[in-house]
C-alpha cells in the first residue's frame, strides 16, 4: 500500500443469518481478504450456534467477536454513505444490476471516501423488496447452472475477493465534496424531487434514476445535487 492510500471503509451486512457455521465461515472469509467490519441485523448467539460460529471462523474470532449486533437493517447502516444490496435472483422492481467485477469497477472509478455497506439477505429467502428499497444500487454473482445456489459465506468470499483491491487515495479526497454531499443526502433529496416532479415511485424508470445515482462519484453528487437545488427554487407547478 502506498503512504498516500489506504483500505475502502467497507461494512459486511449480514440480515438474519440462521447458522452459526455461515456467520463464522463469513467472518473467516472476511479476514482472508482484508475486512474486519461484521455487522448483524435481527439475530445473535441467542438463535444460532456460537459454538459453532467459531469453530467455522477458525483463526478470525476477532471479527466474529466485534461483530456489531443491530436490530433493524436501518439500524445498521446509518453510518454508511453507499449501501450495495445482494441478491440471488431478479425481481420485478428491479432491472439493473452489477455482476462482482462491474461493481469494484463502478467503486474503483469514482471512490473517494464514502463508507460502503455491502449488504447479504437472510440464507433461504434473500433481502426482502423493503430491504433492497433501503440499498442504492444491488448486484448479483451470475450463475451457470440451472438451480444456482451458493451459501452466505461463500457469497461473501466472492465479493471479499473482488473488493480487496479497492483503495482511498489521499490527493482524491483533497478534492472532494462538502460532508452534506454524502451519498444519502443525495439519494434523499433525488427521490423527493423525482416525486415533486410527478414520477412514480412504483415504476421502473424511477428506481433505475435512483440506482444510477446511487453509483455516482463525489463529483457527479456535487453536480447533481446543485441541479436538485435549482430544481427547488421553481415555482410549485399544479399537479
Amino acid at each position: 500500500m502506498t503512504p498516500d492510500s489506504r483500505p475502502a471503509d467497507i461494512s459486511i451486512v449480514l440480515v438474519e443469518p440462521a447458522r452459526g457455521g455461515n456467520v463464522g465461515a463469513a467472518a473467516r472469509a472476511m479476514k482472508t481478504m482484508g475486512f474486519t467490519d461484521l455487522r448483524i441485523v435481527g439475530t445473535g448467539p441467542d438463535q444460532w450456534n456460537i459454538g459453532e460460529a467459531r469453530a467455522f471462523a477458525h483463526g478470525s474470532s476477532d471479527v466474529l467477536d466485534g461483530a456489531g449486533l443491530h436490530g433493524s437493517l436501518e439500524e445498521a447502516l446509518e453510518d454508511r454513505d453507499l449501501v450495495v444490496g445482494t441478491t440471488a435472483r431478479r425481481r420485478g422492481k428491479r432491472d439493473d444490476y452489477y455482476e462482482p467485477p462491474q461493481l469494484r469497477e463502478m467503486l474503483g472509478a469514482g471512490l473517494r471516501g464514502e463508507r460502503i455497506a455491502l449488504v447479504f439477505g437472510r440464507e433461504e429467502s434473500g433481502l426482502s423488496n423493503e430491504e433492497l428499497d433501503l440499498c442504492h444500487i444491488t448486484t448479483a454473482i451470475p450463475m451457470r447452472a440451472a438451480y444456482p445456489s451458493l451459501n452466505l459465506a461463500q457469497a461473501v468470499m466472492v465479493y471479499c475477493y473482488e473488493l480487496s483491491s479497492l483503495r482511498f487515495h489521499a490527493h482524491r479526497l483533497e478534492h472532494g465534496v462538502p460532508e452534506e454531499a454524502t451519498m444519502s443526502v443525495l439519494h434523499r433529496r433525488a427521490s423527493e424531487t423525482l416525486l415533486w416532479l410527478g414520477f412514480d415511485p412504483g415504476r421502473a424508470l424511477y428506481r433505475r434514476i435512483l440506482e444510477r445515482i446511487g453509483a455516482a462519484t463525489r463529483t457527479d453528487a456535487h453536480l447533481m445535487l446543485s441541479v436538485i437545488k435549482a430544481i427547488g427554487q421553481l415555482p410549485s407547478r399544479e399537479r
